[in-house]
């Protein structure tokens, strides 16, 4: 594994028998009572969908503590694949009945936590 980036994002970048995958790192450290989790700007779902990969792709989140420099690891849950989950789009500026992120400029995707298993 390395660490690295991809369109912008943060990336750990993975190397499984030739296949690069690319895992977006985000932690939700602050504002955790949200009712969804912020995935990608808009245009980047629309790149995946044109690609045809988005049946591919699934989200995790963990549950974990940092001890030291350790991330120990307390639960997971997996949401996909994306192709399948009605994502919330959301601009900058508009009303929206979800309690989401809402700094980021332009459009940006997010899921729902009930994806989430």
């Amino acid at each position: 594994m390395k660490y690295g980036n991809w369109s912008g994002y943060d990336v750990i970048i993975v190397n499984l028998e030739k296949i690069t995958v690319y895992v977006n790192i985000k932690t939700n450290l602050f504002n955790p009572d949200m009712d969804g989790t912020w995935l990608c700007s808009a245009s980047v779902i629309e790149r995946l969908k044109k690609e045809g990969i988005l049946e591919y792709l699934y989200c995790t989140k963990f549950e974990y503590i940092k001890e030291s420099n350790l991330l120990k690891f307390l639960s997971g849950k997996v949401a996909g694949p994306i192709s399948d989950i009605l994502l919330i789009y959301y601009t900058k500026g508009e009303k929206t009945q979800y309690r989401i992120r809402k700094e980021y400029n332009g459009t940006h995707c997010h899921i729902l936590n009930k994806y989430y298993d």
